[in-house]
């Protein structure tokens, strides 16, 4: 590659430090190993040497033209002007790779479909493309749900109520993994209300992509409110008759 690029470096070699910047007008051979904070490249060729050079140096490196994004590619170092403490302002791609603090923490994607944060080496949140959001735990935070009657169409009263709800059992349990909790059974649900119903994949807690029942409460809440006003009304007829 000689005489192909000029190549200002903060260092070269293991051991050999500058001050300023260095200018290479020579080869650049695949033994040689980068040690280095900043390294830009102008007017780079793509060759089989250079790239075998820079693979693995995690140099940092900052490059807009075409054939030098070509040169980089596949050798980790596909980055813009990144240096610590630095303002950064374009793009950063990693592709699949890991992103983040260190080698426990960090994000991780998955081209089109996901998107995973890890904390101390475990899959804590994850973010799909169809606008799921994972978390293996619980969700602390002020919370509303969008109700307003003018996105809405087909209104219809929830009929027979009280009836439904009779066949709901309310139960308490020990989820698989230890904790105790109180609540509702999917399946009751689905025979009743069906459009309270969803099947979801639950990596972060199964482990696999099987589906599973999920409830969505708000829906279950109107149910409650209609059974109420069901019960009201034969309350206040029975009291009629008394009279």
């Amino acid at each position: 590659m000689a005489n192909t690029a000029i190549i200002p470096l903060k260092a070269i070699r293991t051991g050999s430090q500058a001050t300023g910047d260095v200018t290479a007008l020579g080869e650049f051979e695949s033994g040689d190993k980068i040690s280095a904070t900043y390294f830009s490249l102008t007017g780079v060729t793509t060759t089989s040497t250079f790239n075998s050079a820079l693979a693995n140096t995690n140099a940092y490196i900052a490059t807009t033209a075409a054939t030098e994004r070509s040169s980089l590619a596949n050798t980790n170092a596909y980055i813009a002007s990144i240096i610590d403490g630095q303002t950064f302002t374009g793009d950063v791609f990693v592709g699949t790779n890991k992103f983040g603090g260190d080698a426990t923490d960090y994000l991780k994607y998955a081209d089109n479909t996901q998107l995973d944060i890890y904390v101390n080496n475990v899959n804590q949140f994850r973010f799909e493309n169809d606008g799921d959001l994972h978390a293996n735990g619980d969700v602390v935070a002020f919370s509303t749900t969008v109700s307003d009657e003018r996105l809405k169409e087909n209104i219809e009263i929830i009929s027979n109520a009280a009836d439904k709800v009779s066949r709901i059992k309310g139960v308490t349990f020990t989820r698989k993994g230890g904790d105790e909790s109180a609540g509702i059974i999917a399946q009751d649900i689905l025979n009743i209300l069906p459009q309270a119903v969803k099947e979801k994949s639950l990596p972060l807690q199964t482990g696999t992509d099987d589906k599973y029942y999920v409830v969505e409460y708000d829906a279950v809440t109107g149910l409650l409110v209609q059974a109420v006003k069901e019960l009201t009304e034969r309350v206040q007829e029975l009291e009629k008759k008394s009279l």
